[in-house]
């Protein structure tokens, strides 16, 4: 994983916030990055409010199973990503 992103979309579908923000998982660690998805939410519902509008909803995901140690996903079928955790 090599970056966390963030989308809030209007009732129509169209983007009311948008970013992507690089971070190395394995040099920050788990709590560092969970820091930048807690940034980026806070600011994703600064900007929905700035509309007028209000937050209905969150949703959150990963393209797959992350080993956490390492940094990396481990497991993403939808990515053809398959790595054993066995050294």
């Amino acid at each position: 994983m090599n970056h966390v992103s963030a989308v809030a979309p209007a009732l129509r579908g169209d983007p009311v916030y948008e970013r992507r923000l690089a971070v190395d998982v394995k040099g920050e660690g788990v709590d560092a990055v969970f820091d930048h998805v807690a940034a980026l939410v806070r600011e994703a519902l600064r900007a929905i409010e700035a509309t007028g509008a209000r937050c209905v909803g969150l949703g959150f995901a990963s393209p797959g199973v992350i080993d956490v140690d390492e940094g990396v996903t481990r497991y993403a079928p939808n990515y053809r990503v398959a790595r054993s955790s066995r050294a």
